[in-house]
C-alpha cells in the first residue's frame, strides 16, 4: 500500500514538473505560426489605440483638459516596443525551424521563395499538419517602404511557385501512411483558390478556427496595392487543406 502511494506521489510530481515545463515553453516559444500571428494581431490593435490617443494630444481642448495624456501615450509606446521585442524573441525558434524546412525542401528540388512552411494546428491523433503561408509579416514602417518601392509582391501566385507547391503536396502524400498522414493547409482568398485549382491542386475547406488572416499591410505588400490594406482588403479568407487532384 505504501509502495502504491509512493508511485502515485511520483506520478503527481512528474505531471507537475511537465506542467511547469510546458508553461515555461509556451511563455518563451511559439508552437505554431497561428499563435504567433494571433499575438501580432493583438499588438497591431494596441498600436491603433496608441495612435488614437496620440491624435487626441494635438487637439488643443483635449490637451488642455488632459495634460497627462502625452505621458500616457509615451508609456503605452514603451510597452508596445517591449511587447514587440518579446514577440520577436519568442518567434525566433519558430522562424529558424521554418528556415531549416525550406533548406531541406530546396535540397529536394522544391524552391521556396514566396511561400513558407510552419508547424500547424490542424492536428489529430493520426495526423500531423503543416501550415503553408503566402504572406510575410513585417512592421508597419517596413511595409509602407516596400509599397513605395513596389517590392516584395508575391500575389497572384506565380506559375513556378504553384508547380513547386504541387510537388510539395504530392510529397506529403507519398510519406503518409494508412495509419498516419501529413497534411498541408493554408489560408487563402477566393482568387487564390482559383489559381490553385487551375494548377491541379485540390482545396478542401476546413473550419475557420484554423484560418490565419494576414495583417492588412502585409497583404497590401503581397498584392502590391496599398488600397488592399484599407477598403480593398478581402472580406473573406478561408482555411483549406491542399491535396493533389487524382
Amino acid at each position: 500500500m505504501d509502495e502504491e502511494k509512493k508511485k502515485a506521489a511520483q506520478l503527481r510530481g512528474i505531471k507537475a514538473a511537465n506542467s511547469v515545463l510546458n508553461t515555461l515553453s509556451n511563455a518563451t516559444h511559439y508552437r505554431s505560426y497561428h499563435a504567433y500571428q494571433r499575438s501580432m494581431r493583438w499588438l497591431g490593435r494596441y498600436l491603433g489605440l496608441i495612435i488614437c490617443f496620440a491624435c487626441l494630444t494635438v487637439i488643443p481642448p483635449v490637451a488642455k483638459r488632459m495634460p497627462g495624456l502625452v505621458t500616457v501615450v509615451i508609456l503605452m509606446m514603451l510597452t508596445y516596443l517591449l511587447a514587440y521585442y518579446w514577440i520577436m524573441a519568442k518567434s525566433k525558434s519558430l522562424k529558424a525551424d521554418s528556415h531549416q524546412a525550406m533548406l531541406m525542401m530546396a535540397m529536394n528540388g522544391v524552391e521556396l521563395e514566396r511561400w513558407y512552411i510552419y508547424d500547424g494546428i490542424f492536428d489529430a491523433p493520426d495526423q500531423e499538419s503543416l501550415e503553408l503561408v503566402f504572406f510575410t509579416e513585417r512592421s508597419f514602417i517596413v511595409n509602407v517602404w516596400y509599397l513605395i518601392r513596389h517590392k516584395k509582391q508575391t500575389l497572384p501566385i506565380a506559375s513556378a511557385d504553384l508547380a513547386d507547391l504541387k510537388k510539395y503536396v504530392e510529397g506529403l502524400a507519398r510519406v503518409s501512411r494508412d495509419d498516419y498522414r501529413y497534411v498541408g493547409y493554408t489560408t487563402v482568398t477566393d482568387e487564390m483558390i482559383h489559381s490553385l485549382s487551375t494548377e491541379g491542386i485540390q482545396v478542401t475547406e476546413i473550419p475557420a478556427k484554423y484560418r490565419t488572416r494576414p495583417g492588412r499591410w502585409d497583404y497590401a505588400v503581397a498584392v502590391g496595392d496599398w488600397t488592399a490594406a484599407l477598403w480593398n482588403y478581402p472580406r473573406s479568407f478561408k482555411a483549406v487543406v491542399l491535396s493533389s487532384k487524382n
